[in-house]
């Protein structure tokens, strides 16, 4: 009995090591600034938002500002957080992902991986992983933001709830999207250029086709 569970606990275990996972989070991690910029630039964004924020915010100078005035201003600066993490999604979410499967078939690596224990379900969802879990730093970046917003009132809590999982939503949707278009594609200049050609068609065509003529 005692031998059986070792065995079931050493392949659990190993069921449960995702190793690529580790892999492709160990590479994004040790990766210099210049290999990745779009981490760089995504907090750079945040960071010019919460610096420029006080200064947007609290203009005591020509006495307009008085703190009982300051009371509900949340809301609008909580909706400037949320269109600024949109814009870091949509811009920077397929330039972090194109290249997850693209790079294996460039160094002649992916034969490799097929050639693991790893079944093709598991090596396409740990890829989706690898590079959701950047994209997803960036959002948790804006969260003392998102708690000073908060802090001024006019923002309900499930307001906050429902924006937070549309962004979750957006990378998770944009992230697939990517990663469909890096196993599609030999290169990942095609698979980038591609990512952005069907997010704007996947995106912005139901948009643009309601306001067609004939259409309601």
């Amino acid at each position: 009995m005692p031998g059986s569970f070792r065995h079931w606990f050493a392949a659990l275990r190993a069921r449960l090591s995702l190793p690529l996972l580790g892999k492709e989070l160990t590479e994004t991690g040790c990766a210099p600034a210049h290999v990745h910029p779009a981490r760089g630039l995504c907090a750079r964004a945040l960071l010019i938002f919460g610096l420029t924020m006080p200064h947007r915010t609290f203009r005591w100078g020509d006495g307009a500002n008085l703190p009982s005035t300051l009371l509900g201003l949340g809301r609008n600066l909580f909706e400037q957080l949320i269109v600024i993490q949109i814009l870091g999604v949509i811009l920077f979410q397929p330039a972090l992902m194109c290249g997850r499967i693209t790079q294996e078939k460039e160094r002649d690596s992916l034969v490799l991986l097929f050639l693991t224990e790893l079944r093709p379900w598991e090596i396409v969802l740990q890829k989706y992983v690898g590079g959701l879990v950047p994209m997803f730093s960036f959002l948790l970046i804006g969260l003392p933001l998102a708690g000073v917003a908060y802090a001024f009132g006019g923002l309900e809590s499930h307001a906050i709830v429902l924006q937070v999982a549309g962004l979750l939503l957006l990378c998770l949707q944009l992230g697939a999207l990517t990663l469909m278009c890096s196993a599609w594609c030999r290169s990942t200049v095609g698979a980038l250029i591609s990512s952005y050609v069907l997010a704007v068609v996947f995106y912005a065509g139901p948009p643009f086709a309601r306001k067609l003529p004939g259409r309601g």
